[in-house]
């Protein structure tokens, strides 16, 4: 009626439920009992009923003959019945090369079994043996596949040999557990330790230094201003206002341009009215030198962030995932939302019908994210949208190196105009005193002066293109 393997539980279990109304001792197993059962060659209930026959009369009839026995060789007995079991000793050489969680749990229930008793040592082997399983599930392996050449087969890249193909910007990883809330941050960490990019650390550190960035360039062209006001800018005083003294003279050479570029406001008498200490062309042109030497700084910090940022796509291989609790969703999703904030792409491929729809319905995973029956079918759908996608970070080099040519030739210009402009004076003998702001093409804020915007600088932000408009691919 009953499995034969779990018969002799059911056994147990009616008799002691049996007995309790009779005040008997209850029924257990014995292991020492057990052993020389075994031993002996028994395999139904009727060896233990021939046993129970024999220890009747043995305490009886010839219990009085062992009375002067000493318990040491009684005990001899029962060791001999229980050699078998301590062979099994032996197995320790193959546990330790199998698993070295499996040889802990056998060691230590063992001792603490010697040591106190045998329900103690089993109790502390079943503990111990539950804190090994979920330390293995904490910590998970993660891999890094690539394709065996010649086939749609993806393996451990550390394991085949040079035998595997992995492109530069798409990275297939696999995580080798379920996820879950023991291991749902180790799981995100793990696959930004493989894919060797934290997203969220690389997209604040390129938004900070944008911002640095802008800051700087915006001084950059206050100064320039500056720089190119200041070879224009006659000292003379104006008729209306105090003349100024030499040492003011010395140091302020500045002007203020209205808005809408009237060149009637830009004598020296009418600055007077709010006059801001300025440096002239030498300091002007140190703090042009310190700031540029700044701006080149933080574009080559972002330029070292370009070189991180390569990676277009990062594959999942879902396939060892058994079930994701609600911890291990909020991880996915979170990974998910972050590497997009770079417009990099996450593919799921071989992912558990179950675990698709308990995603979506709690709405744990974006609707269009992009699941695969396969790894292959998800690299595939990459290499297709790498040839036809943009550039998702835009190229930092080209635009410091435009920036830095035009730049300088527009300074090198000016340099020669104004070069020329003060020998004609010299030669017209000009002395440079009580005369207002020539209205010539050389305006103190230049319409055609090189600026960021001008040049077409673009952030490293997302910006919508041709693949974001894709539907997902259906499973």
């Amino acid at each position: 009626m009953f499995p034969r393997s779990v018969q002799e539980l059911y056994a147990y279990g009616l008799s002691n439920i049996v007995s309790s109304f009779f005040q008997t001792y209850p029924a257990a197993a014995s292991l020492s009992r057990s052993a020389v059962q075994v031993s002996a060659g028994g395999r139904t209930q009727v060896a233990t009923l021939f046993s129970s026959v024999l220890l009747i009369l043995v305490l009886f009839f010839i219990g009085p003959l062992f009375y002067h026995v000493p318990n040491c060789c009684l005990s001899a007995i029962i060791v001999v019945a229980l050699k078998g079991m301590f062979i099994h000793a032996v197995d320790l050489k193959y546990l330790w090369k199998y698993s070295i969680w499996d040889f802990t749990v056998w060691l230590l229930t063992f001792f603490c079994t010697m040591i106190f008793d045998l329900k103690y040592g089993l109790l502390t082997g079943i503990a111990f043996s539950a804190l090994t399983v979920i330390l293995r599930t904490q910590a998970p392996p993660t891999r890094i596949l690539g394709q065996v050449d010649g086939t749609e087969l993806y393996r451990d890249v550390r394991g085949a040999g040079g035998k595997c193909v992995q492109p530069s910007i798409i990275k297939v990883i696999r995580y080798e557990g379920s996820i879950y809330y023991t291991c749902a941050e180790h799981f995100r960490l793990s696959v930004y330790q493989r894919v060797g990019l934290d997203p969220l650390y690389v997209f604040n550190r390129i938004k900070k230094l944008q911002a640095r960035l802008r800051h700087v360039e915006k001084a950059l062209g206050l100064e320039s201003s500056e720089f190119f006001s200041a070879r224009k800018v006659t000292t003379g005083a104006s008729p209306n206002r105090p003349t100024p003294d030499a040492k003011d003279t010395d140091t302020i050479k500045h002007v203020v341009v209205s808005a809408d570029g009237d060149q009637s406001k830009h004598s020296l008498g009418a600055f007077y009215t709010s006059v801001v200490p300025v440096p002239t062309e030498e300091g002007t042109n140190k703090t042009f030198s310190k700031l540029e030497r700044r701006r080149t700084k933080l574009i080559r910090n972002l330029a070292r962030l370009e070189e991180k940022c390569h990676l277009q796509f990062v594959v999942l291989d879902c396939s060892c995932w058994s079930f994701v609790d609600y911890m291990g969703a909020d991880e996915l999703n979170q990974l998910v939302k972050e590497f997009r904030q770079l417009d990099i792409h996450v593919l799921l491929a071989q992912l558990n019908d179950n675990i698709v729809q308990s995603l979506h319905r709690n709405g744990k995973l974006p609707s269009d994210t992009e699941l695969f029956p396969t790894v292959h079918d998800a690299v595939l759908w990459a290499v297709g949208r790498i040839q036809t996608g943009p550039n998702h970070l835009h190229n930092v080099h080209d635009v410091v190196d435009t920036y830095n040519r035009l730049v300088m030739n527009q300074f090198e210009n000016l340099d020669c105009s104004a070069d020329d402009d003060e020998e004609d004076d010299q030669e017209n003998g000009d002395n440079h005193h009580g005369g207002d702001i020539e209205n010539n093409e050389h305006h103190p804020v230049r319409e055609d002066m090189i600026t960021p915007n001008q040049i077409g600088y673009k952030s490293a932000q997302h910006e919508p293109n041709e693949r974001d408009n894709d539907s997902p691919t259906p499973v």
